[in-house]
């Protein structure tokens, strides 16, 4: 596999690499409340994107972001990344909401094991407020 060929660390978010990556649409700046979740991923020592994820209500729960440089993607490495960050902040259960435009990030995330909830949920999520019109809940456990 070929993610297997990289080492991955998660570093302090680094701002100015945050800012060279085309992130509109993909993952909000991070205010000062959630900055220390989220961090600038490094593959074998390279710079390749940034992850973090908002604490949820739930304890070991975060709703996770990820945005990676183009060059890192579709190279397996979401899996791994996730995976990271869950161990180093005691995760148990990742959510992802994904803008169905994006349907490569969705079919990834897919791929590494979040499943959809259920369409009650999703309406429920959407008459909250908690994710718009034309975005997606997904759900992974750790």
């Amino acid at each position: 596999m070929l993610s297997d060929y990289y080492q991955i660390e998660l570093k302090d978010f680094d701002q100015d690499f945050f800012d060279l990556l085309e992130t509109v649409g993909q993952i909000k700046q991070p205010d000062f409340k959630v900055l220390p979740y989220f961090h600038t991923v490094y593959a074998n020592g390279e710079k390749a994107g940034i992850v973090g994820y908002q604490p949820a209500s739930l304890p070991d729960t975060g709703n996770v972001e990820i945005i990676l440089a183009p060059e890192y993607r579709g190279k397996g490495l979401i899996a791994k990344i996730y995976d990271t960050l869950a161990q180093e902040h005691h995760l148990k259960t990742l959510y992802a909401t994904i803008n169905l435009r994006n349907m490569t990030s969705l079919s990834a995330h897919e791929k590494i094991g979040f499943q959809r909830l259920p369409a009650e949920k999703q309406a429920q999520l959407k008459e909250k407020g908690i994710i718009g019109e034309g975005e997606m809940r997904l759900e992974k456990s750790v």
